[in-house]
């Protein structure tokens, strides 16, 4: 894969390289929100972010200058959820793109989507940030000839218990890592899950993980033995996939169909699809999804369209959204902080072929009642 195109691997996946999206159809009029809108830069190779509930903190992966290949150390920048003001910042020894935070152990995993490799860092309080780093467990290896590593990790999920940490990784067929927490060691491989292997979501209560393709595949893999239970049809490209407890639907965002399809997936279809029970339309790029059970939201990054979206989880068969706010470039990844309701979105900018930026990288918290 070459590194123009490595922006699709990523977690927060920026499309560079890849062809512009049409134009999707034009969405129907909603209020808008701007003035609800607090932005902070942070600096270059935002990716994405999470939200510490413990420690009523935010952290954020930057993978820093990619056109630098000296500068190959990532940051976890620390920040303040109120303000955005910055607290402190943690660095790594490889460059830092995807999340997954274990609060209740005070554990943030970390993907190291360039160098094949996950790392543990310990997030409790009172302890140096340079000694930080539990363990870097690598997936894949290379040749010392090869200037890249075969796959390229994506998304990380954690179990309910935090035991067990699923990886996706991007490839030409894409494989999902699974990794046990407590002996910090890759312990499966799970192979052929089809092109680009890019979004996961988890259902712990029936021991099933779903896997998202280019494909526009999902497949649905038993936990317990990793054996797939089934394949479905899901649009064009299911890029990132959420799954919902309550009403047990997964949300898949098809990027280059411009739209949310809302899937029944205890249903099976004998035609290789899940019956669609909404679609969300009148979007450009859909791309992050964060599903909110306790206010009834699924909050959508539209990636080319420059907004983020809200929807009713009530109104599944309506597909306009409730809400929009305008972040203008590119909006990636998603956080919220539960108890207060607000959004933290990574902002992107665009990525040349030579690697530079049109500027900035931020974040941006959202005020949401």
């Amino acid at each position: 894969m070459r590194l123009r195109h490595i922006g699709f691997a990523l977690l927060a996946i920026s499309f560079s390289g890849l062809p512009l999206i049409q134009q999707a159809a034009a969405a129907p009029a909603v209020t808008t929100k701007e003035n609800h809108v607090q932005r902070q830069s942070l600096g270059q190779g935002v990716y994405e972010v999470a939200y510490s509930a413990r420690h009523h903190e935010l952290y954020v992966a930057l993978a820093g200058n990619l056109r630098d290949p000296q500068a190959n150390k990532g940051l976890i920048q620390v920040l303040d959820p109120d303000t955005l003001a910055l607290k402190r910042t943690i660095t790594l020894p490889l460059r830092a793109f995807s999340l997954a935070l274990d609060d209740s152990r005070d554990r943030l995993y970390v993907g190291h989507t360039l160098d094949a490799a996950v790392s543990i860092v310990d997030m409790r309080s009172g302890i140096r940030d340079d000694a930080r780093l539990l363990s870097t467990i690598t997936v894949a290896t290379k040749a010392p000839t090869d200037k890249y590593f075969p796959v390229h990790p994506r998304e990380l999920r954690l179990s309910d218990d935090g035991n067990r940490l699923y990886m996706s990784a991007v490839a030409g067929d894409g494989n999902v890592y699974v990794i046990d927490t407590q002996q910090q060691a890759l312990v499966h491989t799970i192979e052929h899950m089809g092109k680009w292997t890019s979004g996961l979501a988890l259902d712990d209560a029936h021991q099933r993980l779903f896997v998202s393709n280019a494909d526009g595949h999902i497949i649905e893999l038993s936990t317990q033995t990793f054996a797939p239970r089934a394949t479905f049809d899901a649009g064009i490209h299911p890029v990132n996939i959420a799954y919902d407890s309550v009403t047990q639907r997964l949300y898949a965002a098809d990027s280059k169909g411009h739209r949310v399809l809302v899937l029944d997936v205890n249903a099976r279809h004998p035609a290789g699809q899940y019956p669609t029970v909404a679609t969300l339309d009148h979007l450009q790029g859909p791309l992050a999804l964060l599903i909110d059970t306790a206010r009834q939201r699924l909050y959508v990054t539209d990636r080319d369209g420059g907004q983020l979206n809200v929807y009713a989880l009530s109104q599944r068969q309506a597909s306009a959204p409730i809400a929009q706010y305008p972040l203008k470039v590119f909006p990636n990844s998603l956080a919220s902080d539960p108890r207060s309701g607000a959004l933290f979105v990574t902002i992107k900018q665009k990525l040349h072929d030579d690697l530079s930026l049109n500027g900035q990288e931020a974040i941006v918290r959202i005020a949401h009642p």
